[in-house]
């Protein structure tokens, strides 16, 4: 008894209570911080762009004082235990694994994984040529600067580009993680966007282009009609965050329309313009049969078809099949990371967050709603958050849709269709550039539904998907996720086909012809059918997307 009575006497003297409750304190910190088991973080690597068989030293923390069965992965690659130099606490010394990959690299230790950082293979980075190739070949000599954000303008120096663009293009090379276990897979490249505005200017000597959407470090190539160019080594850098691709699956499906009844004399015909499946670094491995074949092929991501002296008693049929591999698509993204401030002057902000005749971004009712709903945020990715959560909180989700977004704000209930718009409008109302994606979704029988979600822009990261109809629960316990509202922010699943992305702009072929758009189904454009000459009437049926086969 006598050792307890200093701390009896202690806590009966009030004046003691704060020392004591200070002591308490510093006993909780010390026990936490021994209790707590704190994951590896990269601070520098030494060199960036190294040689197999060279030494590179890793700089940190938390890495423990012996290696004890952890490892440094390069894109993949782990390193064999007698490539170790040197372990400790803050410095990792290793050889590069012979057969490396350019890529990420991070620290593994049990279940913690460390930050990743950009690792390149010297052998990797393109040679420069003194000049072009052959006569006539595109030559890239030099760019003005060696790295960049996404997004941000390179402006490539160079011979036998052409004077106008045409169907010349840009690559930069492309990486994505393909789970959580680091292995990369490597893009042969990623093309400059026309529907993102990528392309600046275009001369027989220079080109402008901004680094595109899932643009990763590597090379640059120029493509024309005369062949490819040589590569050049470009650093995309201040990424905001990593994009992981999981759980590939494939399927084989097939979309149809079908025209009858026509109205018609002789000297008329009629254009159908049927979208292709959008090819995406989700979406590959794309083959396609068409039947008939179309006159043409891809035009901004559509095929034409021309339906030439129809007749009233025949039926005429269009159909595609396709065979695709689909990816989810999770992001990982630090919002303190993330660059607030948009180039204005891009043409992609200036169309992506303005109003269009799906999106009445710019009504007093939309500005004043996504004002609440981000309330003082300035970084655009939690913009994008805070009105996701208000979409999901304040509707609900129904089979039935509304033809307006303002009968969509009274009804309180919506499809995926009035989800997207509205979430597209508060969006571009509060200044994130964002558009609709279109396309169907899949469900577990193997039946489909025309179905529409969301992406939007992030300077320095690119485009994130968010699904506020799924997120609410749009199709009730179809998807097999935990969390629907939290999942699907920032990530997509893989049972969903796209077709566009934003509205598709296209023209008519004959100034007189009379235009069709059809409404929610699988693509947004300004034109599905365009009757020519001597058509009075027609019956025309886009079937839902058919899935003949999944593995």
């Amino acid at each position: 008894m006598a050792v307890f009575t200093p701390l009896k006497n202690l806590l009966k003297d009030q004046r003691s209570l704060p020392v004591l409750f200070l002591l308490l304190l510093i006993g909780l910190y010390v026990f936490s911080s021994q209790m707590i088991e704190q994951s590896p973080r990269i601070e520098s690597i030494t060199p960036e762009v190294g040689a197999p068989g060279k030494v590179l030293v890793i700089s940190g923390e938390h890495f423990g004082t012996e290696r004890n069965g952890a490892e440094v992965i390069f894109a993949g690659t782990r390193p064999n235990s007698t490539s170790y130099v040197e372990w400790t606490e803050n410095r990792i010394s290793v050889r590069i694994p012979e057969d490396v990959g350019s890529g990420k690299l991070y620290v593994r230790i049990g279940n913690k994984a460390s930050n990743s950082v950009l690792f390149t293979n010297s052998r990797h980075i393109p040679k420069q040529l003194s000049g072009p190739a052959a006569p006539g070949m595109p030559y890239v000599a030099s760019l003005d600067n060696p790295g960049g954000p996404i997004g941000s303008v390179v402006s490539i120096r160079g011979l036998n580009f052409g004077s106008e663009q045409g169907s010349g293009r840009v690559y930069f090379s492309s990486t994505i993680a393909q789970n959580d276990q680091g292995r990369e897979v490597i893009d042969r490249g990623i093309i400059c966007s026309l529907a993102d505005f990528d392309y600046e200017s275009w001369e027989d000597q220079a080109i402008e282009v901004r680094v595109p959407d899932n643009a990763t470090s590597g090379s640059i190539r120029v493509l024309t009609d005369r062949g490819v160019s040589n590569a050049l080594y470009f650093e995309v850098t201040d990424l905001a965050g990593d994009r992981i691709l999981r759980e590939k699956r494939g399927y084989q499906i097939n979309y149809t329309v079908e025209i009858e009844e026509a109205d018609a004399s002789p000297g008329n015909s009629l254009n159908l313009w049927i979208p292709n499946v959008m090819k995406s670094p989700t979406q590959d491995n794309l083959e396609a049969v068409r039947d008939p074949i179309p006159l043409w092929e891809d035009y901004n991501g559509v095929a034409r078809y021309r339906l030439q002296e129809l007749e009233p008693w025949r039926r005429y049929t269009v159909s595609v099949t396709y065979w695709l591999d689909r990816t989810a698509l999770e992001t990982r993204i630090v919002p303190s990371r993330i660059i607030s401030e948009y180039d204005r002057d891009w043409r992609l902000y200036r169309v992506y967050t303005s109003p269009d005749s799906y999106v009445p971004s710019a009504t007093r009712e939309i500005e004043t709603m996504s004002a609440r709903a981000i309330g003082r945020e300035s970084n655009p990715y939690l913009k994008a958050r805070n009105i996701f959560r208000v979409i999901t909180r304040d509707f609900a989700p129904s089979a039935a849709g509304n033809d307006t977004v303002a009968l969509f704000l009274e009804n309180r209930q919506g499809d995926s269709f009035d989800y997207a718009r509205l979430y597209t409008a508060m969006l571009r109302a509060s200044g994130v550039p964002a558009r609709i994606i279109s396309g169907c979704y899949i469900f577990g029988d193997s039946t489909t539904s025309f179905h529409y979600w969301v992406e939007f822009y992030v300077p320095g990261f690119g485009w994130v998907p968010s699904d506020p109809f799924i997120g609410d629960g749009g199709y009730g316990e179809e998807p097999e996720v935990d969390d629907p509202q939290e999942y699907y922010f920032a990530n997509v699943d893989n049972r969903r086909i796209a077709f566009s992305r934003g509205i598709i702009e296209l023209r008519p072929t004959d100034p007189g012809s009379r235009l069709n758009v059809k409404s929610r189904i699988y693509s947004l454009q300004t034109i599905h059918e365009e009757a020519v000459g001597n058509i009075s009437s027609y019956q025309s049926r886009w079937f839902p997307v058919r899935v003949i086969d999944r593995w």
